[in-house]
This record gives structure tokens, sequence and C-alpha cells, in this order.
């Protein structure tokens, strides 16, 4: 049959549709021809106008003068940086292993291999932040100090002396200025002549305001403290140190012996510690049992809650494997029995509490004293709690914090610094403490000049307040957070 003119034009295929779209579409070297002779267009007329642009334009004389280190320079920095936050020796730059890792991440790096270099160039840095860190403490008002005292098993007695302020940011800041050692001289005179020192080289003597000292020193740190204008405040993780010293003391009876299951605790972990044999065994029984392997940890002589219990919860993961080897020791005075374990449950729950305000005040650094009050009323109502449980060890311990009452100079200021803290002014202006923080507020925004945002912000805020309070207070409903620090009535 022939095709006529009026007959429709054959159905293409799918291969037939397909070469016709690629055949007009562009190649990849046209399409990159047209983007030349575009982007040469446009850039031809934009190239002008953007030097115009940069020839306006003027650099500041401190952005010109700044000089960056070199590759060499930097990566040195970086070395000195990683020696110091990883504690590392400066002999840490002769091993081949390093040296080697160093030339793998970079071969054109040759790094240092004397520790005189390391130390020549820490003693530089170090001169170079302290010139900048004593410009900063001169603009400073006011600064707190925290004296630590630790020591070392073969060295002696140390003591680090920190500083705290707030900044003309309004930012905290701290920073630790010096570690000395104190010859095992632990009287509190001492310390003190030596935060002096130590200030008065830094030049602000005459700024510091409060001490906050960990001190089991000789004579009293707040005459001492106050005999140069200073208040002094005892370290709260220390405070909670010696109400678990009081709680032992107070669970020394027949039914408990706490210090005796104490003395036998450490005594296990020296016996491991001492005997080879039977941490080989340990181990082994630690693998044939699944638990983790991991060594005993030994208690500090002073009693502290964060070492007891951390001595009693490693007891407590490996008691099964504890004893396997006791018994091949034939120690059956070492055994740890179900009574023991269940003193030392008991001991753990009522720890509890103590390690969670422990973790909320690390959070920061440094805890500020205005959340000191709030600390104490979450860990009472927690050692409550578990009282009513029947956890005899948190009934000794909330018993203890009840009879500590601190005699510091500045107790009589934490309330109201509390109270001025937006979280937490709610828990001392429905106190016993109320009037007198609504009198104190009143003249603080007195003093304060009119027609300001702050004067308005803070007079919404006290009316409000005042308003809560007087309606609380007509209720006839009071609730006063008692703790270690409650300070006396209408303070």
């Amino acid at each position: 049959m022939s095709k006529g003119k009026d007959d429709p034009p054959p159905l293409k295929t799918e291969e037939t549709l397909l070469y016709e779209y690629n055949r007009n579409q562009p190649t990849m070297a046209s399409r990159r021809k047209r983007c030349r002779r575009r982007s040469g267009k446009l850039n031809s007329k934009s190239r002008k106008l953007y030097l115009a642009e940069l020839q306006a334009i003027t650099v500041p004389q401190q952005v010109s003068q700044v000089v960056f280190p070199s590759g060499d320079e930097l990566l040195k920095h970086h070395l000195l940086k990683m020696l110091v936050t990883d504690l590392l020796p400066f002999s840490k730059v002769k091993d081949v292993g390093f040296r080697a890792f160093c030339r793998g991440l970079n071969p054109t790096f040759d790094p240092p291999s004397s520790t005189l270099w390391v130390r020549t160039e820490l003693q530089s840095v170090y001169e170079q932040i302290k010139v900048k860190l004593r410009n900063t403490l001169q603009s400073v008002p006011e600064v707190a100090l925290t004296a630590e005292m630790w020591t070392h098993t073969s060295e002696g007695v140390y003591l680090t002396v920190s500083c705290h302020f707030i900044d003309r940011y309004w930012k905290r800041r701290n920073c630790m200025l010096e570690t000395v050692a104190l010859d095992s001289d632990r009287e509190a005179g001492r310390v003190v002549e030596q935060l002096l020192k130590t200030s008065s080289d830094w030049g602000i003597a005459d700024k510091v305001k409060v001490v906050v000292s960990n001190m089991m020193s000789k004579g009293s740190m707040t005459e001492s403290c106050e005999a140069k204008g200073w208040a002094h405040v005892r370290c709260f993780v220390c405070t909670l140190d010696i109400v678990f010293r009081e709680a032992l003391a107070q669970l020394d009876e027949p039914s408990w012996r706490m210090p005796q299951l104490l003395r036998k605790c450490r005594a296990i972990v020296r016996f491991f510690q001492q005997d080879r044999d039977a941490q080989r065994q340990l181990r082994a029984n630690q693998e044939k049992l699944n638990l983790s392997p991991l060594r005993l940890v030994q208690a500090a002589a002073e009693d502290t809650w964060l070492d007891v219990g951390t001595m009693l919860q490693r007891l407590s993961e490996q008691r099964a494997a504890i004893n396997l080897v006791l018994l091949q020791h034939v120690k059956e005075d070492l055994w740890l029995n179900d009574r023991d374990m269940e003193k030392i449950d008991a001991v753990l729950v009522a720890l509890q509490p103590l390690r969670d305000t422990a973790k909320e005040m690390v959070s920061d650094g440094y805890e500020s004293l205005s959340n000191i009050i709030p600390l104490v009323d979450n860990l009472q109502k927690s050692m409550a709690r578990l009282s009513e449980d029947g956890n005899q060890v948190a009934k000794a311990l909330a018993d203890a914090c009840m009879r500590r009452r601190p005699t510091l100079g500045t107790t009589a200021g934490w309330p109201w610094s509390t109270a001025r803290w937006t979280r937490f002014k709610n828990i001392m202006l429905f106190s016993s403490r109320a009037q007198t923080i609504e009198q104190k507020l009143q003249v603080e925004l007195k003093a304060v000049p009119e027609k300001t945002p702050v004067h308005w912000a803070l007079g919404q805020t006290a009316d409000n307040d005042t308003e809560r309070v007087q309606e609380h207070q007509h209720d006839g409903q009071r609730s006063e957070p008692a703790g270690l620090l409650e300070t006396p009535q209408g303070t």
C-alpha cells in the first residue's frame, strides 16, 4: 500500500524519541563555552566595580599589625598546649614514636627534641599570660580567693591559691595564681600569711573580700582571715565531709559498727594491693564472672565521703570475684558476708544525694554562694525521704546536717544573696526572713535612679513579690529551708 498525504505519521518508538531528545541537547563542551562567554561578559563589568570597592576600603591599623604565626610556629604552639593540657612530661618530645607520629602528620615539620626548649618556651608563655592577667586584675574592684590544701605522698603539703572575680563583661572568671609548698605546716596563721603574700605579689591584697578554704588546720582559719579584714567561708564539700564523719560516729553502735566495717574494707583493699598472686587471681575471676576488670580503690584515712563511697562501690561491684580469692587464701576475717553488704548498700544509697549535690556544684567549675542554701534544702529533703524508707545511714546524715550550724562571718549575707537571684528568690521570700529581705530590697531599689528600665523592672518585681509574701504570710504558711548554712532569725 502506498502512503497518502493525509495519512497520520507513524508512531515513534521509545528509542527514537530518546535519540532525538539527546540530539537536541547541548553538549558539555558547548555548555562550558557558553558559560565562559557569559561569565566573561559579567566579570568584565563587575570586576571594575569590585576593584573600585576594594580601593575604598581602609584596613584597620590593629588588623594590619597582626602577625600570624607560620606553620611550624603554630605547630610548636599546639605542641606546648598539648603538654600542658595532658600534663605530659617535657621529655615527651624526645620519644621516637611521638616524633615519628608528628612527621607522619606533617613530613616538613621537625618537632623540637630539647626539654630545655620546652621549659624556656613555657616560661615565656607563662610570663605573657601573667602580664595579661595582672592587667585584668587591676580593673577588678573585688576578688575572692580559694585556698586548697592538698598532700603528695612523697613531697609533703601544698597550697594552691585561686582567684575568682567578675570581669567588665559581667562574666565569672577563675584563675590559679600560685601553688606553694608549706613544709607540712598546716597552721591557719601560716596559711593566711601565704595568702597575703600571694595576693600582694599580684597587687590585689586590698581587693580580697572572701577566702574559701578546705582547711582542717591548727587554729581558727576564720579568726586569722578576719584579722586581715577578710571573711572566711569553709568549702561546702568539706562541710559535707564533717557531716559524714559525724554520721559515722553516730553509727558506731552494736547493730551497725560502721567504723569497724570501714576498717575491714580498707584491709581487703590493702591485701590485694600488697599480694601480686591475689591480684592475678582477681583478674582471672573477673574474666570468668564477666565483671569489669577494675582495680580496687583505697579510701583515705580522713574518711571523706567521696573516697569512702568510691571504695565501697568498687567492693560491691567486685564482691563475687573478691570472695573467691579470699577463700583460696583462707582469709575468713576479710570475707564480705550478707550483713556487710546490707550495710554497704545502705551507705551507697545514702551517699547518692551527696553525689548529686556535688555534680550540680561542679557543673560550672565554682558554685556561687547564692546556690548554697537551695542545695542544702534539696539535700535535706532527699535525706528525709530516705530516712522515711528506713535507711539508718541517711537518718544519721540528716541528724548531722541539722546539728551542723556554721559560725561564719558571712553567714548573714548568704540568704540575701540567694534572695537577689531570680532562680531562688521564692525560697527566701516565703521564709521567716521575708520581712528583712523585703526591707533590704526596698533600700537597694531606692538607691537606683528613677525613670530607668532597671528601676521599673525591679520595682514591678518587688511589688509582685511583696504581695505574694503578704498573701502567703496571711495564710499562716511559712516554710523555712533548714540546712548547714542556716542563719539566726532576722539576719
